[in-house]
């Protein structure tokens, strides 16, 4: 699609939102190439970095969304190897007048439940959604703040005529059971090892994915468990796994410190920790890995 003409579209709805206090500025290149990326996925993208932008000005500010083909600059922040010339990338920047954050807010602004608002006021979800829908479309997301002088979020994403990433290929079809309460966040999870060719089972709490085990519906090669969630988290499921299928290795996700979790010792034969927010890559690999490792073991 034509990134300028998604983020015309995109700003016209988000105008009223935004509100009068905020001043918006948009800048898009005419000789651009289209992109490829999913259209309700971008407007999802822009409209949570636009709304993140207009809270982090209560008082007013400005708001530039521009649109250019990325820059070497661009794709070295990114992680890009600068052969990935300007032509293959297209970079989307949103930047606000806003307080800027601090180094170690910055450093966490991907992960999911982090948030500096006061409690009821935000979940702590839309950067995390941004960037797990940037890298389901394979592009790329990178922040720079500074106190007192605002913030800007910058977004490559594929040209149409950059060569498709190479699949990231499972091991087969191996049952996975995904447990997180987080329904985006579980179904995020579930397309990733779905196209990576496992089969997923998903459950939204400990508890229920207990049960599936227990009553012998469910019988995973692997369980992927967020760490806190209500009911039953993954510490207390590990624990009930364990008396009814004590080979099943877990990988454990959260975006806690693995210290400050109340996570049982972790059986570093069986047990896996991922941090979040991890790649689609990150945690295919991870998965590989473990049920690799479980195979040689037999």
């Amino acid at each position: 699609m034509d990134l300028s003409e998604a983020v015309l579209d995109t700003m016209r709805v988000l105008a009223p939102v935004l509100g009068d206090d905020i001043q918006v500025s948009l800048s898009t290149g005419a000789t651009v190439p289209k992109v490829t990326v999913d259209r309700g996925q971008f407007g999802q993208i822009l409209l949570n970095l636009a709304l993140n932008a207009r809270d982090a000005m209560p008082d007013g500010g400005g708001l530039t969304v521009s649109v250019r083909s990325a820059t070497s600059s661009d794709l070295q922040r990114a992680g890009l190897s600068v052969a990935d010339t300007s032509r293959r990338y297209v970079a989307l920047a949103v930047e606000d007048t806003g307080a800027g954050m601090q180094p170690e807010v910055l450093q966490r602004v991907f992960e999911p439940f982090f948030t500096t608002k006061e409690l009821g006021q935000g979940t702590g979800l839309g950067l995390a959604t941004v960037y797990g829908l940037v890298h389901q479309n394979g592009g790329r997301i990178v922040a720079s703040s500074e106190v007192g002088r605002g913030s800007a979020f910058t977004v490559l994403l594929p040209s149409r005529d950059a060569p498709a990433p190479p699949a990231v290929e499972g091991t087969g079809r191996r049952l996975v059971l995904v447990v997180e309460d987080q329904p985006a966040i579980r179904d995020l999870m579930g397309k990733i090892l779905r196209r990576a060719g496992y089969d997923v089972v998903e459950a939204a709490d400990g508890a229920e994915a207990a049960s599936l085990i227990e009553d012998e519906d469910v019988r995973p090669e692997v369980i992927v468990s967020d760490v806190v969630m209500p009911n039953m988290g993954g510490g207390e499921l590990r624990v009930r796994v364990r008396v009814v299928a004590p080979e099943v290795p877990f990988v454990f996700v959260s975006g806690h410190p693995l210290k400050s979790l109340d996570l049982p010792f972790l059986d570093p034969d069986l047990d896996r920790y991922l941090p979040k927010p991890f790649s689609p890559s990150a945690l295919v690999n991870l998965l590989a890995e473990v049920l690799g490792e479980r195979a040689e073991s037999r």
